[in-house]
């Protein structure tokens, strides 16, 4: 009954329904929602009844909560995700017959759709949708700047290029063998390298922490030792 009763008021605001169209639109965006709630919850290694009554009991009362904090940590996320993709837009159409600009552009996009996925909502956990919303803008500034100077972009391009290509790298190595532990080490790097974006590109966003080329290559250097 509770679920039923959350399903019925999952409802996006009026305002987030243009955003949720880059996401499938509301009914899916919505669908996702009640999903990782449910996911959240209930997604619990229980091997008796006992242990699914008392966890179920427990959970009556966190049922609606719950919904509303996932809506809450997505929301701002959907809002400048739809900001960053209509200033995409706007440029390509701006720059229809400029092939430099339209290849920055669609770059930019990749690398956008990257960073929030369709499925953004059950992938991360809310620690790191809290920075999902400062990578996007940093996109947004750079996409603005890079359009006006491109040389300036490129010199700061290729700076983040030979740690995107290792990531590349690392990422095509993973098989079923590889542990754990050199995974979420792999995905650590990854929001590194977001992190030194945004420290190269925009600036006054600040970073999460200090980050540096130096560690980057150390946390590159601990990967590879990792089996």
């Amino acid at each position: 009954k509770d679920l039923k009763f959350l399903k019925k008021n999952l409802t996006l605001p009026p305002d987030a329904q243009k955003a949720a169209f880059y996401f499938g639109g509301s009914k899916q965006v919505e669908a996702r929602l009640f999903d990782r709630v449910v996911a959240d919850l209930f997604s619990k290694n229980i091997r008796t009844k006992k242990d699914f009554l008392d966890h179920a009991q427990a959970c009556v009362n966190h049922i609606l909560p719950a919904g509303k904090t996932i809506m809450e940590n997505m929301l701002p996320i959907m809002r400048t995700y739809a900001d960053a993709r209509d200033l995409i837009a706007a440029l390509e159409r701006t720059h229809a017959k400029d092939p430099v600009i339209r290849a920055f552009v669609t770059d930019m996009a990749n690398g956008l759709a990257r960073i929030v996925p369709d499925n953004f909502i059950e992938l991360y956990d809310f620690d790191r949708m809290k920075h999902l919303g400062r990578y996007v803008k940093a996109i947004i500034l750079r996409t603005q700047r890079g359009v006006h100077d491109m040389d300036k972009d490129r010199k700061k391009a290729a700076k983040v290029a030979p740690f995107e290509d290792c990531l590349n790298e690392l990422i095509k190595e993973l098989t079923a063998a590889t542990s754990a532990q050199k995974r979420e080490a792999v995905e650590e790097l990854a929001w590194m390298i977001e992190e030194y974006k945004v420290s190269l590109f925009a600036q006054e966003l600040k970073t999460a922490y200090s980050i540096s080329p130096k560690k980057i290559e150390d946390k590159i250097k601990e990967i590879r030792r990792m089996v």
